[in-house]
Order: structure tokens, then sequence, then C-alpha cells
């Protein structure tokens, strides 16, 4: 709420837009769904975890892989990269050999 007539009508008009959210992947755990969500936030892409509610009544739910991301779904192209590059990195990492 403002108390300045125009800057009300045009935050109801114009600037607020729908967000539709799309799945980007399933983790199984809720601490790995926490790390996406936190990396993706830290790129500025919306983000959402969808079923970690449920892990305090149903605790299995966390090994059937019902956790969700959701991210808006016009920075999709842009999450899925970030997540490829952060989780699905084919490059095996290569630490010197301690000596």
């Amino acid at each position: 709420m403002t108390l300045d007539p125009t800057a009300s009508r045009t935050t109801e008009s114009s600037e607020r837009e729908a967000v539709r959210f799309v799945e980007l992947c399933r983790p199984r755990l809720y601490p790995v769904a926490m790390l996406i969500k936190q990396m993706l936030q830290g790129n500025d892409v919306a983000v959402l975890v969808q079923g970690g509610h449920s892990l305090s009544v149903m605790p299995h739910l966390a090994f059937g892989g019902e956790l969700r991301v959701m991210v808006d779904s016009r920075q999709l192209e842009f999450a899925r990269s970030l997540y490829k590059a952060y989780f699905e990195s084919e490059d095996a990492d290569e630490f010197p050999a301690e000596e």
C-alpha cells in the first residue's frame, strides 16, 4: 500500500506480471534442493521448492523424488545452464596429487 495514488495505479497496472513456474529438477534430498535454490537465487533467478513442506508430515517422501525445484519459465534456459555448470559437470575435478 502506498499513499501516492499515482504510484498505486502504476504498480497495479503495468508492473505486475504473472509468473509461471516450470520444473527444473527433482532432487532426492531436501538439503540438495536448498543448495540448488540458493545458487539460483544468487544468480537472480526466481525459484521455489515445491514439496518441502510435506517432509515434516511424511518424511518418506524425501526418498521418492517428490521435491521439485521450480523456476520462472522466462528464466528456464539460464537456470538450466547454471544447474548444469554447478551440478552436472562432466569434467572430472583434477586435483594435484599430494606428496
